[in-house]
């Protein structure tokens, strides 16, 4: 939040005044008009005008379609990806009559709002709607789009559209829509919608990898993610990758117990040939081992995945890395995700994690920035390998 108080209240003030003052500069008549009367209308005209004509974020929100939707003859699928291009949409001859040019007006065009608006509003009018993603007339309504902040665009299943064009509609015509809700649950449902889109069209079982640095919240994610599909009426089942960590006997062994959890510390070949049963057997349980953080052991044969599972969620640090047998872990899944969060806060948890498991805090804080952090630059320079990045932050999940 904090983070987002900075960029939607200070950053954008500051840039938007900054250039609001040059733009009058470079266009007198406007300066003139502004300065000839007091009409406060006038005056919110123009800041309206002046946030549309100079647009300062020029990135797309992403966005994953809950449901089938048609915007101008283009249908978009449920769990499809999709960029809206807040730049183009803010030149739509379809909604300004003249969108290349700075025209201030006395009643305000229709705006383009982003969450931005929700949280900086009160403290400017500036970046109320600097950065306008969701076409939304500036009247308080929630935006019209069905999308979540999570997007793919990598894997030939799911392609990313931009749909902010001098094609799309106006705002007019898409207030019967669906609110776009902002709420936490309503990211973590997205989540899971996306998973039972897969599912739907496959008459195969869904295996959804989740990758991500130590102490990003995959776990979490994964259970939740699998509990909340069995609720839906889509019976999911958890496998954790780090059921495949070598035991520490064969660690000693092989000299690699003090840098536990590398990526040669499990087993890739056995937790592969498992993918492959789960995705092809499903006439019989197929039987998985688990990982006990108190004994810091894999338990053999500890989750049963039924026949009626439909979906296996699995995640794992190492699912998008390159090196064998990695890619073909890779091409055994359905999608494989990506955890993200930020790694100050991921860094606190991990630590107290190790605490939680019975290191001590000085040992802790060494193991992670000696192991678990050389690790992290390894599984993170995998990342836009992704089908999907998941904003941990954004689900508000409880590790």
């Amino acid at each position: 939040m904090g983070v987002l108080l900075l960029i939607a209240g200070h950053e954008t003030t500051a840039n938007m005044i900054a250039l609001g003052t040059l733009a009058l500069l470079q266009h007198p008549e406007q300066l003139a008009l502004l300065q000839g009367g007091d009409d406060p209308k006038v005056v919110a005209g123009a800041v309206e005008e002046l946030l549309r004509y100079l647009n300062i974020t020029h990135s797309g929100r992403r966005r994953v379609a809950l449901t089938d939707i048609e915007i101008a003859g283009q249908v978009i699928r449920a769990g499809e990806g999709l960029i809206l291009a807040n730049d183009i949409a803010n030149r739509d001859p379809g909604v300004f009559p003249a969108p290349t040019s700075w025209t201030s007006r006395a009643t305000p065009a229709a705006t383009w709002r982003s969450a931005s608006a929700c949280t900086s509003a009160s403290a400017s009018r500036w970046p109320g709607w600097s950065c306008r993603s969701c076409t939304a007339p500036s009247t308080g309504a929630s935006p019209p789009w069905p999308w979540r902040r999570s997007w793919t665009g990598s894997r030939s299943s799911t392609t990313a559209r931009c749909t902010a064009s001098t094609s799309c509609p106006s705002p007019g015509d898409l207030r019967t829509r669906a609110p776009l809700r902002c709420s936490r649950a309503a990211e973590r449902r997205a989540a899971a919608g996306r998973a039972r889109a897969r599912a739907g069209r496959r008459g195969e079982r869904v295996l959804i990898g989740i990758a991500g640095c130590p102490g990003a919240g995959k776990s979490t994610l994964a259970g939740r993610l699998a509990t909340e599909l069995t609720a839906a009426g889509l019976p999911a089942v958890w496998v954790p990758m780090d059921g495949f960590h070598l035991a520490d006997v064969a660690l000693e062994r092989l000299g690699r117990l003090r840098r536990k959890g590398a990526i040669d510390t499990f087993d890739g070949h056995g937790y592969l040939a498992l993918l492959r049963r789960l995705r092809h057997e499903t006439g019989t349980i197929v039987y998985a081992p688990s990982f006990d953080r108190d004994l810091e052991q894999p338990i053999a044969g500890a989750i049963a995945v039924p026949p009626e599972a439909r979906v296996v969620v699995s995640e794992g640090n190492y699912l998008l890395s390159g090196e064998e047998p990695w890619p073909e872990v890779r091409a055994a899944m359905t999608e494989v995700w990506y955890a993200d969060l930020d790694d100050r806060v991921r860094l606190e948890r991990l630590t107290k994690r190790h605490v939680r498991f019975g290191k001590t805090p000085e040992q802790a804080v060494r193991w992670v920035a000696e192991v678990d952090e050389p690790n992290a630059a390894a599984i993170r320079a995998t990342r836009a390998s992704a089908d999907l990045h998941v904003d941990i932050d954004a689900l508000a999940l409880s590790p």
